[in-house]
């Protein structure tokens, strides 16, 4: 398998020092122009998004299906809207964890008939739903029907009324406050369904923050360890070095007395 990654030079030199590392192949296109896209996703077996932030939704996902590669993205913005699980491809819930990713990746590339099945259903959906005169259509029609709700003018603010059924002033009032008593109601819902997911983004950092923390603290743990051990052998080979000068103070008085004796002898 070669993985390809199609980055500016700035983001691919870490990856390059990174590849010289790995078992397999890595290749690091650059910049790759518009008109040779298509010749890349020709070349591949599986699109892989790794968006951390919250994407609106990244176009890459419509050329990939395009291509008829099946897709691994991330649980980001708009990404997982254009997947359907297990049919053209598979969701990492959580992103910041590698292993995920070689999960999602590795039960694709494993089976053969689920990355051929994938890559159709993609292919088939972009054709049918992805099309831009289908896109260009739908927002052509949400133009023609604002276009056709006249404007009413009250002295305190602008509504909108039915042609049919125009409406006095008091009426347009009290319309005009039952939208907003519905657009105070909907912005507390929003506000606390917005301010749910915040808290959950929020604990969620909180929990993936303290798992970073207990990994540094685990890695300085072992750091320290490793320091006792050298200062032990440090230590030890100390030890041995003092052992060996008595060794050479004792040998050097042994030759000296030998040699007085032989002087005794000769006398």
């Amino acid at each position: 398998t070669t993985e390809i990654y199609t980055l500016s030079l700035h983001d691919a030199l870490p990856i390059w020092s990174l590849a010289r590392r790995l078992p397999v192949p890595v290749v690091t296109t650059g910049f790759v122009k518009p008109s040779e896209i298509q010749n890349w996703f020709a070349a591949a077996d599986l699109f892989v998004c790794t968006s951390l932030w919250q994407e609106p939704l990244a176009r890459v996902h419509y050329e990939a299906m395009a291509a008829g590669l099946p897709i691994v993205t991330t649980a980001r913005g708009g990404n997982p809207e254009v997947i359907v699980a297990k049919e053209n491809g598979l969701v990492v819930e959580n992103p910041e964890d590698p292993s995920n990713f070689a999960e999602k990746i590795g039960e694709i590339l494993s089976n053969k008939s689920l990355m051929k099945k994938m890559g159709e259903k993609g292919r088939e959906l972009a054709l049918s739903l992805y099309q831009w005169d289908r896109v260009a259509s739908e927002i052509l029609q949400v133009w023609e029907q604002a276009m056709e709700i006249p404007l009413t003018m009250t002295d305190e603010e602008v509504v909108y009324s039915p042609a049919s059924q125009p409406e006095t002033i008091s009426e347009s009032k009290s319309e005009s406050d039952m939208k907003k008593s519905d657009s105070k109601s909907e912005k507390k819902s929003e506000d606390k369904y917005s301010k749910k997911h915040h808290d959950k983004d929020k604990e969620k950092h909180r929990k993936e923050e303290e798992h970073k923390d207990k990994g540094k603290e685990k890695h300085r743990k072992e750091e320290k360890s490793k320091d006792k051990g050298k200062e032990k052998y440090r230590k030890e080979e100390k030890s041995k070095e003092k052992g060996k000068g008595k060794y050479r103070k004792e040998d050097k008085y042994k030759k000296k007395y030998k040699e007085k004796d032989k002087k005794r002898q000769k006398k």
